[in-house]
Parts: structure tokens; sequence; C-alpha cells
């Protein structure tokens, strides 16, 4: 066995050593372990701007997290990753599905969009992305996350944040990367995986192609609904991905293909155990064609033509006579033009339009739209325009967007911000206002959906103490208008427009990093006192909104230990929060506030074992076996979601780049 892997070793070796005329690199392209924290700090990031500014520039929040640190980490799942993110927590909605909150905020359906390689993940049909055991984080190359509103930039779906993952499917990586990972909990895996990916250059032609396949379980504890019933989530709450993402570009001109299949076990169902478990489908298929036409020095622009198709929510086949088939296909061709031009040395212009075609079709016997047909179709267009102006005083931003649809009346969303970098301080005052689209099912079971709007504003202020160690906190105030709520009644589902929510609180983000590795100390902090709190949020008079802890304290730490060796244990502290415990004789439902709780986790981090590119994590998640939980931030009578309880997990990674490169 040995012989044949190291024969396969020195093969692809072989095949991925040679570059015929390689595409220059960029500088972010560098390792970013290597990188002095000063370095990282003017890392150019373009998530909440269409130009590239480094973290202390941009109008935005902004949270840079880089391969490097996911794999110390010890990771296998986005949600561990983001957990560690401030403001960013996790809830279950229903069938299984969990999903993403924001500065206590439930942004699930609609509210936070989750970009890879700048393909949209959020399904149309309920605008939802599913958390656990999605997405190959082992490809990932970083993320850049603005925790606060981009919906002038990127539409409807990013009223609450961005989430922008770029992996190493990109044009500077040239060479080969091997994960497989296992986890184990006490009876019965937690995870299991393997991913390839790949680049190569052929002239001035870029080939980059990107294989995961994975699976796990939920949970190995036991889901009691508030009737009573229960079941053992061991085995019965599977967790599978298989995704495949290719791309090519040359002289401009970039295609790529992702396709994403993911499927849950669920037996939890809406409100009560199901008889059997059953599985519940999410398949994706993205196209984009985009050309990079750089006209003059001031002056380029980008025609994209894109092609999405989804089937999400997928329940076809039914395994007992209570289940009730869902099979409805989401088809979105769209497209835009963007441009760029520099006006002057110190003013340059960013501007676009899309247009996209949403068609759904029901495949379930007797299914309907709110048309009462088998299909519908929805027309969306949107221009987009922003400005940047950089002065000796500040740097000014200022855009807007505008949305048409040919069902709810047309929205504007105008942003501004003012940042200014004095030194080793920086100072960014925001205010944005963001909306959330009706998604097609959200006007299939609502009466009169109309588009929410939210308004953020923000401040942040950051100083560099040394060359190792910076500072930076934020206080923010979100008010949504119009909120699009979703509630499951008596085995009745729909959506309505509420009143006003929101919250506000702070965030204090600690970084320090040296050639001994490095710390991350973040605290979050959010309260709903002063806002309005609608019935499907609120917690008696208390404060806090439904399932999101006031407060969160997390601590990252890598340890370099020497030049093969490194440990990383991380902490969490989470706040107290409230869950549904159930009804009283009354059909009133219990409140109960749970009590803090500390998830820890400890990795070993070994490298080039033996094998040169070889390297290794190896330690524990959840060291203390912490009962955590997902709580349903809504109320609509779904028991909390049990968590996986103490892993050990092993991952092993083999890298080879091409490292004759011109």
């Amino acid at each position: 066995m040995k012989k044949i892997v190291l024969t396969l070793l020195v093969v692809t070796r072989g095949f991925f050593a040679f570059s015929q005329e390689a595409i220059p690199e960029n500088p972010d392209s560098a390792s970013f372990f290597n990188l002095s924290l000063e370095e990282l700090l003017n890392v150019e990031i373009s998530v909440a701007s269409k130009n590239a500014l480094t973290l202390r520039e941009s109008p935005g929040i902004v949270t840079l997290i880089t391969e490097d640190e996911i794999r110390n980490s010890g990771a296998n799942d986005l949600i561990e990753v983001l957990s560690m993110v401030p403001g960013l927590h996790f809830g279950v909605d229903v069938e299984g599905a969990v999903g993403i909150g924001v500065r206590g905020n439930w942004g699930h359906e609609g509210k936070v969009l989750l970009l890879i390689d700048g393909q949209e993940m959020n399904e149309p049909l309920y605008s939802t992305v599913q958390f656990g055991q999605h997405y190959p984080i082992d490809q990932i190359r970083k993320i850049e996350i603005i925790r606060g509103p981009g919906s002038s930039v990127y539409g409807g779906n990013a009223e609450y944040a961005v989430i922008n993952i770029i992996t190493n499917n990109h044009l500077e990586f040239q060479g080969l990367a091997v994960t497989t990972a296992y986890g184990q909990m006490s009876r019965t895996f937690a995870s299991r995986s393997i991913s390839v990916s790949g680049g190569h250059h052929v002239g001035k032609m870029a080939v980059n192609l990107g294989l995961h396949a994975g699976e796990g379980n939920r949970s190995e504890r036991t889901f009691e609904d508030y009737s009573g019933n229960s079941y053992d989530m061991a085995g019965q709450s599977g967790l599978k991905n298989l995704m495949l993402n290719f791309s090519t570009e040359f002289k401009g001109l970039n295609f790529r293909l992702l396709t994403d299949y993911y499927e849950i076990e669920n037996k939890d169902g809406y409100d009560k155990v199901l008889l059997e478990a059953e599985p519940v489908k999410f398949n994706s298929t993205f196209l984009d064609l985009n050309y990079n036409w750089k006209i003059t020095n001031k002056l380029s622009i980008a025609p994209q033509l894109k092609y999405k198709t989804q089937s999400p929510w997928k329940v076809y086949g039914k395994i007992s006579p209570d289940d009730d088939e869902y099979f409805k296909e989401l088809k979105r061709p769209s497209a835009g033009i963007s441009a760029h031009y520099d006006a002057r040395r110190n003013f340059n212009l960013d501007g676009g339009a899309e247009y996209y075609l949403d068609q759904a079709i029901d495949h379930s016997e007797g299914g309907t739209f709110s048309n009462g047909e088998s299909a519908i179709s929805y027309h969306n267009s949107a221009f987009y325009l922003q400005g940047l102006w950089s002065n000796k005083i500040f740097n000014l931003t200022v855009g807007a967007r505008y949305h048409v649809n040919n069902y709810y009346s047309p929205i504007f969303v105008p942003r501004i911000g003012i940042t200014k970098v004095i030194r080793k301080a920086h100072f960014k005052l925001l205010y944005s206002a963001a909306y959330r689209t009706p998604s097609i099912e959200n006007i299939r079971l609502g009466e009169n959906i109309d588009p929410e709007k939210t308004n953020v504003a923000e401040f942040e202020t950051g100083y560099q103490f040394a060359e190792n160690s910076y500072l930076t906190a934020n206080v923010y105030d979100i008010t949504t208008y119009n909120a699009i709520e979703y509630f499951y009644i008596n085995g009745e589902e729909g959506y309505h427009n509420s009143g006003s929510t929101g919250t506000r609180g702070f965030e204090i983000d600690y970084k320090f990093k040296n050639s001994f590795g490095y710390a991350d100390l973040n605290v979050a902090y959010y309260s709903a006192r002063g806002k309005d709190k609608s019935d499907s949020y609120r917690v008696n008079n208390d404060d806090m909104l439904l399932g999101f802890p006031g407060f969160v304290a997390n601590c990252v730490l890598n340890i370099k230990l020497n030049d093969k060796i490194n440990i990383s244990p991380s902490f969490s502290r989470i706040g107290r929060r409230y869950e549904v415990s159930g009804v009283d004789a009354e059909g009133l439902s219990i409140y109960t506030k749970l009590k803090p709780e500390v998830l820890a986790n400890l990795f070993l981090g070994l490298q080039h074992l033996k094998i040169k590119g070889l390297n290794a994590s190896i330690g524990c998640a959840n060291i203390f076996d912490a009962q955590s939980k997902f709580i349903q931030p809504y109320n609509s009578n779904h028991a909390p979601l049990p968590g996986r309880s103490r892993e050990f997990r092993i991952i092993l990674r083999y890298l080879l780049e091409n490292n004759n490169k011109k």
C-alpha cells in the first residue's frame, strides 16, 4: 500500500510540476501564514466595495479569515469557522435545516448572502442557505465577511451580512491538494470526507478543478418534541454533500461550472417527530461566463452571463403515508454588465446593471404557485452606482441600488461611508439602507407580501498598538421595517409582514501575531432594548430575542512549537439565551432561560510528515462535551435540535504546489 501511495505522489508531482507560461502572480497569492499582522491588515479585499481596499479602508465592518487560520483550527465544518466570528450564531429552522443569525437577528431566509467564487448559494424559492457538513472548507483560500448590510452592492439577499468565500479554484493556484478527514463521536461517526483540488496552466490558459464528497451526523443525542415524542439522532441525522467546482480563464475570459448536491436526513419535521426518517435534498448547478475587458488604463467593463438551476427542500417519493411530496425546480438565467472608471487620481466610479428571470416549476402532483398554475415567472432588473472619493481628510463612499420586480413596488437603497486611516488608527462611520425581496414561496404562502427594509448605522475604530497587535471596536444599530416572518401553527404554514424589529450592540476584536503564533480574542453583545419586538421573536419582557445569546466571547490561539508542530486551542463562552420549552394548558409558549456554556477545542498541527507537503491535524472538538443545541429563533413550535457531542478528529492534507512560476 505504501508503495502505491508513493507511486501516485510521484506521478501527480510530475504532472503538475510544469507550466508553459505562468500567469503573473497576485501579491495576495502568497501564503497568509507568512504574512505579518500589519501585512494582513493591508491585504486588499473587495467584499464591502467593488474597489479593492484594505481592511482598515473598506467601507464596512469586515472580517477576514485565511486558509491557514481554518487549517490550524482543526475545523471541518463552516459552522465551526463562522461561530468564531463576532456577531454570528446558528439556529434550527425546520426539517433538520440549520441557518445563520447576525447580531441577534434571524438571517436564514434571504437576509444573509453566501457567495462561493461569485456564485449566489441562496436558493430563490425561500432564499435560504443550509449549514452543517456543507461546503468544502478544506478548499477555502479566504473568507471575507461583511458584518452588516450589503444590499446596495449585492441586492436583496444581503440585508444583514455577506459571506464571500474564495476557494483554491483561482488563477494563481498551480498544483494539487488532497484532504481527507474523519471525526468520531462516542457512538457514531461525526464526519468523513475527501477533497481534491488542482490547478494547471497551459500557456496563458488556467484550468482549475475541485471535487469534494463528505457525509456526517448532526448529532448522536436524543431529539424530543414538545409532545414528548423522541428519537435517537445517531444514524438518523445524516448530512451528505457532493460538490464539483471547475473554472478556466484565458486572456480575461472566465468560465465556471459549480454543482452542489446536499442532503439532510430529517426526522424532526416541523413541530413533531416523524414516523420514519426522510431525506430532504438541495441540488444546485451554476454556470458563469464573464469577460474582464480593460478598454483603457482608466476604464474597464465586465459583461457577464449566468445560469443556475436549483431544486431545494426536495422530498420526493413517500416514505410513509403521512409524507407530503415537495419537488419544485427553479431556473434563473441572468445577464449583467459592470464598469469601473478612474475619473481622477483620487476619484473613481463603479456601476452596473443586471437582469434575471426566476422561473419556477412544481413537479409534485397538483402543486401550484400564487397564480394557480404549476409554473410561474418573475422578472427582475437592478441598477447600482457607487463612487469613492479619496482626499486628505477622509475617504468618502456613496452608492445606491435600484431594484425593479414585476410583483412588488420598486426599491431604492442608498449607502454612505466615511473612512479614515491616521497612522496607527482608523475610523469608519457608516450608514446603509438594505432590503430583503420576497421569494417565490413567500409570495405563494403569504398574502400581499411586500419587501422588508432595514436601516443600519455603524461606527468602528481601531488602533495598531505595535507591529504585531491590533484592536478594533464597533457599535451598531439595526432596525428592520415590515419584516417578513414565517409561521407554522397547527399544521399550517405561511408568511406575513409584521411590524419592526432590530437590535443594537457592540463588537470588540483583538488580534496578536508574531513568529511564535497568533491570538484572536473577540466579544459580541446585542440587545433589543428600545426596539419593537414581534411575537415571533420576543422573549417575555427580556431585552434579548429568541434563540441567540446576548453575549459571546471567543478565544482562538495558535502556538508554534517549532517548524513542524503547532498547537491550537480555542474557546467560546456562549452567554444566556432563551428557548421555547413547551406549551402550557392555555396554549401559551413556555420560555426557558439556558445557562451560559463553554465550548472548547484543542488541535495539534503536524507539518511535512516524512513526505514533503503532507500535513496533519489531530485533536478534539467540544472537549467538555457541552450539551450544545440549535434553537429555533422564531416561535413555531420546533424543539431545540441537539448539536454534536465530544468529537475526536484527524485531518490529513497533501499539498503539491508548482514552484516553477515565471
